[in-house]
């Protein structure tokens, strides 16, 4: 019989992400953290380490923002459906850095020196993090919303009622 390793580790994960999605100022916040990352990567890391600003980055924060202000319009406005937009854009974002990790790991260790490699690694690996975990925040609050809006919704008809009595001339 197999034995899970793992099942605590997973456990708290799950611990800290319930704590994190309880409110949706907090999700916001937590959700910002891979944006004000990256401005972080844009402004200073890439310049200290490749002597230049690269374009690459601009456009992941641009990307990021744009998907960050949605989720705050879905989440003042209770919007699960546009909340998943943010979602995808973080998990998407996450698992190219994700895969870029890879790339950079086994592909491209004997072509570039180890300063260069040590800068890729420290600026993908947080990314992974950051936007993993905060696109899986945001999916709890849209399970929350979700089950706010099922719990929420009043039992009246819409529409007119008709008067079908008999017209006497």
């Amino acid at each position: 019989m197999a034995r899970d390793y793992c099942s605590g580790l997973r456990k708290t994960y799950t611990g800290i992400l319930s704590v994190l999605s309880k409110t949706n100022v907090v999700a916001a916040i937590v959700s910002l953290i891979p944006i004000v990352y990256m401005v972080g990567l844009g402004i200073y890391q890439a310049n200290a380490i490749l002597g230049y600003n690269t374009s690459t980055i601009w456009a992941f924060f641009s990307t990021l923002l744009v998907g960050w202000l949605l989720g705050i319009v879905a989440l003042w406005k209770t919007m699960p459906n546009l909340l998943s937009v943010t979602i995808f854009l973080y998990k998407a974002i996450g698992y190219w850095c994700l895969v870029s990790t890879f790339i950079v790991l086994f592909y491209m260790t004997g072509y570039l020196p180890l300063q260069v490699i040590g800068y890729l690694l420290a600026a993908i690996i947080p990314s992974v993090f950051f936007l993993l975990a905060g696109a899986d925040v945001l999916r709890l609050v849209r399970s929350r919303l979700y089950a706010t809006l099922e719990t929420s919704v009043p039992a009246t008809t819409v529409g007119a009622t008709i008067d079908v009595s008999p017209v006497n001339v």
